[in-house]
């Protein structure tokens, strides 16, 4: 056996012996008043004096518990032991916009400083989670990974500002875009969540897509906006360190507002929510109301060589005999009835603190059912205590149990807590929805909802800066609206279509007749085609024929032609004149002269003029095709939008 801190034990020997110094002192005290009161003959008669024997059994006590105490203290420990040590927590990326929009004062100093501020306020609060750190203006980057480190942390979020980035602009979507890469690279299957604070004053496109992508990675995005919807002129120093208006390419001065609704449908889409930064609480609402209520999950595992810790014997010891000390003149009179009182006491006391405490680790470890059952019991146990049963019907409605989650808050209602009876009305919102999400039922569905609807609207006004109530309120009433109308047609069409089936029989029996007629025609007609195609084959098969004896006559006259060229008796002579083709006679004698050498080249077997000369401009247009063009690239649009830098 070792001792962990040795030196608790030369504490504790001054402490007993200042404790031995000081009975002394008292008992002498106690005598002198004593003889004061009455003289030493009559103290004898009197019952004031307690027992030599007494004191000093109740001082060995007490000297006894002190020394356990400190040994305790000491850290007493065995044989060291491999052992695996795990951390339960959440993964919260925190992206801070440094924009140069961000150094607008309408949230004194400035717009990043208050930023950083909330980060710091959040990482107090989200003791056992791990954080990561994005910056990002025109395009973003991971300043701190995600880890248990708090001063790494700290240090990584100090040293930001509108100079950590050299593009300007404002990207939100790019920000969304590293912490979903950095939460792959991670592989972490912890609850993933992304805390971005910005003034939503965004540059480019696709901010809403890339939430969409982060959603359905698991990931949800808690906006809090930074400013104000009046927004403020932007300043920046100029070369001689003067405050100077920034300006845009047209020279006009540039004022930069919060822009709300995008950062409430950047949460929407994640199932998150929007907090404004100008209430000071907006940080410990945000994790008191949302992040504290999401899952842990295991992030960090590793083997560790531990001792095991003896303490547990010398303070049980301690505990013991101070507080038989404490109860000494009770033990005196009813020793053994006392004693089993205060232990049945203390064991009572004991589970009615740890049962709590099971169902709130079950709640947090996502065993929503074990949580349920385990508040239901205490709340059986303590009806009046409201918590309990609001606690109950939250953990039913994390497990979607909607029906049971709906009969807990109820009985939550009516207590004097205004808080509590908010988050009732609000939760009970959610369960009515719940109700007539899983009804099939028209009317049953839109009774629901509308239950949800007034339940919300209760919540409301207990707390009418409650954003989340009125979003809900407007989205169940777009569905009740659409539900309604969905029945209202329905019912048009079940009408319409009961009128059109009565027309459609009154029609079919005026066409049957008439089908019968038509069928009639067509059959005539069908008989008069047929006679006409067999006309028509007679006429084609005569005209086949005589085609026939035309080609056999042409074949005739073209032997005949070419037998009577090869007889030089039937060629003109030298000196007889040539005949003339109808055509030729158009012709000058330039071009007579070239079909008469044309001529003579295709006797001798020889490629003409003009053949060449077709041949090398078709080898000139197959070169010209084979040349090769690079692609245009496509021109950039031109349009009246310019850059902006902040």
């Amino acid at each position: 056996m070792t001792l962990h801190d040795p030196y608790e034990l030369w504490a504790g020997l001054a402490t007993i012996t200042l404790l031995l110094l000081f009975f002394r002192w008292s008992w002498r005290k106690r005598a002198q008043l004593l003889e004061k009161y009455a003289p030493a003959k009559l103290l004898q008669y009197l019952d004031v004096e307690t027992p030599v024997r007494s004191r000093l059994t109740r001082l060995a006590v007490l000297t006894l518990a002190v020394a356990a105490l400190f040994f305790a203290l000491s850290r007493p420990q065995g044989a060291s032991h491999e052992e695996q040590t795990t951390q339960r927590g959440r993964d919260i990326f925190v992206a801070i916009d440094t924009s140069m929009s961000m150094y607008a004062t309408d949230l004194p100093p400035n717009r990043l400083a208050r930023a950083k501020l909330a980060a710091l306020d959040l990482l107090k609060l989200s003791k056992s989670d791990r954080f990561g750190l994005i910056a990002f203006a025109g395009t973003a980057f991971v300043q701190c990974p995600l880890t248990v480190d708090e001063e790494a942390f700290r240090q990584s979020l100090s040293i930001l500002d509108a100079s950590i980035i050299p593009q300007g602009g404002t990207a939100i979507g790019e920000a969304i875009d590293s912490a979903l890469a950095s939460f792959k690279t991670d592989g972490s299957e912890n609850n993933r969540i992304m805390v971005l604070l910005t003034d939503g004053e965004d540059h480019e496109e696709g901010a809403i897509e890339n939430a969409k992508k982060a959603a359905a990675a698991g990931i949800r995005i808690f906006t809090v906006g930074v400013g104000t919807p009046a927004g403020d002129v932007l300043r920046t120093k100029d070369e001689q360190g003067h405050d100077v208006f920034l300006k845009d390419e047209e020279g006009n001065v540039v004022k930069s507002a919060l822009n709300e609704k995008l950062l409430r449908d950047i949460a929407s889409a994640t199932d998150g929510s929007y907090l404004s930064l100008s209430d000071p609480q907006a940080m410990k609402t945000l994790y008191d109301t949302r992040l504290r209520n999401l899952p842990v999950s295991k992030f960090a595992s590793r083997s560790i060589q531990a001792r095991q810790e003896l303490f547990h014997a010398p303070l049980a010891v301690a505990i013991i005999l101070m507080a038989s000390d404490s109860l000494w003149p009770l033990l005196r009179r009813r020793r053994r009835s006392s004693m089993m009182a205060t232990l049945l006491l203390l064991l009572g006391l004991n589970n009615a603190h740890a049962s709590p405490g099971k169902a709130q680790d079950a709640y947090a470890e996502g065993r929503y059912k074990d949580a349920l059952n385990e508040y239901d019991r205490l709340a059986r146990e303590k009806p009046s205590d409201a918590r309990l049963r609001f606690n109950a019907g939250s953990a039913a409605l994390a497990a979607k149990d909607f029906d049971r989650a709906t009969k807990q808050l109820e009985a939550a209602l009516g207590g004097t807590d205004p808080k509590l009876n908010q988050s009732t009305h609000y939760n009970l919102g959610l369960s009515q929805y719940g109700v007539g999400d899983g009804k099939s039922e028209p009317n049953e569905k839109i009774q629901s909802w509308e239950r949800s609807i007034s339940e919300f609207q209760h919540a409301l006004e207990l707390d009418p800066k409650d954003e989340d109530a009125r979003a809900n309120q407007a989205l169940v009433k777009q569905r009740l609206e659409e539900l309604k109308r969905q029945q209202q047609q329905q019912k048009k069409d079940d009408k319409n279509q009961d009128q059109n089936k009565d027309q459609k029989d009154k029609k079919d029996n005026k066409s049957d007749k008439k089908d019968q007629k038509d069928q009639q025609d067509k059959d005539n007609e069908q008989k008069k085609d047929d006679s006409d195609k067999d006309k028509d084959k007679d006429q084609q098969s005569q005209k086949s024929d005589e085609e026939k004896k035309q080609d056999q006559q042409k074949k005739q006259q073209q032997q005949q032609a070419r037998d009577e060229s090869k007889d030089p008796s039937k060629q003109p002579g030298e000196g007889q004149p040539k005949p003339i083709n109808k055509q030729d006679g158009n012709k000058s004698d330039a071009a007579r002269a070239e079909e008469a050498a044309d001529a003579k080249a295709a006797a001798a077997g020889q490629m003409t003029e003009k053949q060449a000369r077709q041949l090398l401009e078709t080898q000139r247009g197959e070169e010209q095709s084979m040349v090769f063009m690079p692609a245009e690239k496509p021109a950039k649009p031109k349009g009246n939008r310019h850059f902006k830098n902040w």
